[in-house]
């Protein structure tokens, strides 16, 4: 579990009843059916376990005082306790006493008053609040050097901050130490990428199956900028050969010939009154043509509309 999913037990110097421990987590999984992570109940115990592994919810909760006190009783805390802690749990240990299951935190201690009516806290040993008072001289309180930098001062003159040898200004325009401290490069971020200042770039994590395509056969900027010049010559030559084709039209277009209905070159020598019933033949096919194809039409419309069920395209 510690190696594949992640597991951490807290506090493991202090467990003392490991399989304990893990018989609570193995009864809380498979029976319970919930979660360690954030004690939500599934109906399975394969499911279960699927939300385990992908929320990532193989861990033990600790952050809590409740959370605590439920696995508290397979931890030892009483080396952690001090001498008056200790007489306290060896006396909850006698016959007579009760004992209480659960974490043990240590003995009460007593709660004292001030003389302004506030509750006092006691202190630790080691530790200081504003109202105590410092065993050290206010005199005293100079700098000290650290022991591996007592030589230190000897190239503080090197520094850009103290040297008078250094030609450029000491002021800048807008303030004061224009070349005396090292100030950090600025990083920039968007919405998607954050530039570092080493000159690097990281993206989102929500782009990360972009950042992990192969782009091996992808063009150079050379090679995209002589791919748009072969482009836009060849769209040159296909322009050129656009209008050769107009004008060869243009040139062609009084050869047509012309309807026989509208008296063209092919009812020449005809009558007027065979020119007539030719021109109203081709009126009725034309007629004919347009009653079949709308015939056609108003079967297929009806085809569709009669179907069963009705299913809109953009839902499939």
């Amino acid at each position: 579990m510690e190696r594949i999913h992640g597991m951490y037990i807290p506090e493991k110097e202090y467990l003392v009843d490991l399989e304990g421990l893990i018989a609570f987590l193995h009864e809380k999984i498979y029976e319970d059916h919930e979660c360690l992570g954030c004690g939500k109940l599934k109906q399975s115990i394969f499911g279960l376990q699927t939300h385990m592994r992908d929320k990532r919810h193989c861990r033990i909760r600790y952050a809590t005082e409740d959370e605590q006190i439920e696995i508290g009783e397979y931890y030892d805390f009483r080396s952690t306790y001090s001498d008056e802690e200790d007489e306290s749990d060896s006396e909850d240990a006698l016959p007579g006493k009760q004992k209480s299951g659960g974490v043990k935190l240590g003995a009460k201690r007593p709660t004292t008053i001030d003389a302004e009516g506030d509750e006092e806290m006691e202190n630790g040993d080691g530790w200081e609040t504003d109202s105590s008072e410092s065993s050290l001289d206010s005199a005293d309180l100079t700098a000290v050097p650290l022991d591996e930098r007592t030589h230190q001062y000897e190239k503080l003159h090197q520094h850009p901050h103290h040297s008078h040898t250094d030609p450029r200004s000491h002021h800048s325009k807008d303030g004061w130490h224009s070349h005396a401290h090292k100030h950090n490069h600025a990083a920039f971020y968007s919405d998607y990428e954050l530039h570092l200042p080493s000159g690097r770039t990281a993206g989102h994590r929500s782009l990360q199956k972009y950042y992990r395509q192969n782009l091996v056969n992808h063009p150079s900027p050379e090679e995209r900028q002589r791919r748009a010049i072969e482009a836009a010559e060849n769209s040159d030559s296909d322009v050129e050969q656009d209008e050769r084709v107009v004008r060869r039209n243009e040139r062609e277009r009084g050869r047509a010939l012309m309807s026989r209905a509208n008296g063209g070159l092919g009812m020449a020598g005809v009558t007027a009154e065979k020119r007539k019933e030719v021109k109203a033949a081709e009126k009725r096919s034309r007629k004919v043509e347009t009653n079949e194809r709308r015939k056609f039409e108003w079967r297929n419309n009806k085809q569709n509309n009669s179907q069963k069920h009705f299913r809109d395209p953009l839902l499939q």
